[in-house]
């Protein structure tokens, strides 16, 4: 595992050292995003001691293997501590871990857990899928619709102390199912004085209508989680802009619907990328673990935060 710890300014990211007793502190005090190679698609857990939240979950189109994957990602949370699952939209590379969570896994949830969804035709569907798995699901259902006067609300309740959930989405012009497929619910995640954006599959064009909205939240996403697995499509510069990200993590496999693409590493230039599939490096598969206590230091009489990041040898695959 490699590991880097980065003191974030509001003008400056900085590579420092902790001690080993100052790291063990951070740690423990810390809430943790994981980011887990699955090939072609994406599963994210965000978990803070024994409470977690799975945003989207899946890979690719084979329901058997993914059923493997899915028991192996379950096989790493404790009973009872997935509080919510955020399905950003209903793509079988971001859902189809769900079987197996809901038919055989079900005690992974804690009791109340929510069930998040982008609330257009073919999430109705995949939420009948569920159902036809598994009649009493573990988690109700809420679907985040257009309703900016629900932006500044803590969607997940109970989440963390000092933590809030911040679940958003717009509306667009598209007029088929298909391109309403592409309606990400957006989460706008604050712990402390640490946020965290994390973006699903969307267009460009829909991340500048939901920024306006997302400014009114914060002025700055210290990690960003790039949108539609670095496809060109996505991860909008006046978005990068804005909310001037010092870290970006990207799902990314080899093939090219799942590859960072160059124009993406040029808009995301002033972050520090890390990808789930970096081609060029002799183990490129890997999981991203990304650590922060949202708390402000001052360093040198500047004041910011410290977030972790380390790599390993995927833990699911």
């Amino acid at each position: 595992m490699s590991q880097k710890t980065y003191f974030i300014s509001d003008n400056s990211r900085t590579s420092i050292a902790l001690t080993a007793s100052a790291r063990q502190a951070f740690r423990e005090d810390s809430i943790v995003v994981t980011m887990y190679y699955v090939g072609q698609g994406e599963t994210i857990v965000i978990s803070r001691r024994n409470r977690a939240i799975l945003v989207d979950g899946g890979s690719g189109a084979e329901t058997s293997s993914n059923d493997a994957l899915g028991q192996a990602l379950a096989g790493r949370l404790s009973p009872g501590s997935l509080r919510a699952i955020l399905a950003s939209h209903p793509h079988q590379d971001h859902t189809n871990f769900y079987h197996a969570l809901v038919t055989q896994n079900a005690n992974r949830f804690e009791a109340g857990a929510v069930y998040f969804d982008n609330g257009t035709p073919r999430a109705n569907s995949s939420w009948q899928r569920l159902q036809d798995w598994q009649p009493h699901l573990p988690f109700r259902r809420e679907s985040v619709l257009d309703q900016p006067a629900k932006d500044p609300l803590d969607r997940i309740p109970g989440l963390y102390a000092g933590a809030d959930a911040h679940l958003l989405r717009s509306t667009t012009s598209a007029t088929s199912s298909g391109q309403q497929a592409y309606w990400s619910v957006f989460l706008l995640l604050r712990f402390r004085k640490a946020w965290m954006l994390f973006t699903g599959d969307a267009y460009k064009s829909y991340e500048n209508l939901l920024l306006p909205r997302l400014q009114a939240l914060t002025q700055r996403a210290h990690l960003l989680k790039v949108t539609h697995h670095g496809s060109s499509d996505g991860t909008s510069p006046q978005l990068v802009a804005s909310l001037r990200p010092a870290i970006s993590i990207a799902s990314t496999d080899l093939d090219p619907s799942h590859r960072l693409e160059a124009d993406v590493r040029a808009s995301l230039s002033s972050t520090e990328i890390y990808a789930t599939y970096e081609p060029g490096l002799s183990h490129p598969k890997r999981d991203i673990i990304v650590r922060t206590d949202g708390r402000v230091r001052t360093r040198d009489g500047v004041k910011g935060i410290l977030f972790e990041v380390a790599t390993r040898k995927p833990a699911l695959v």
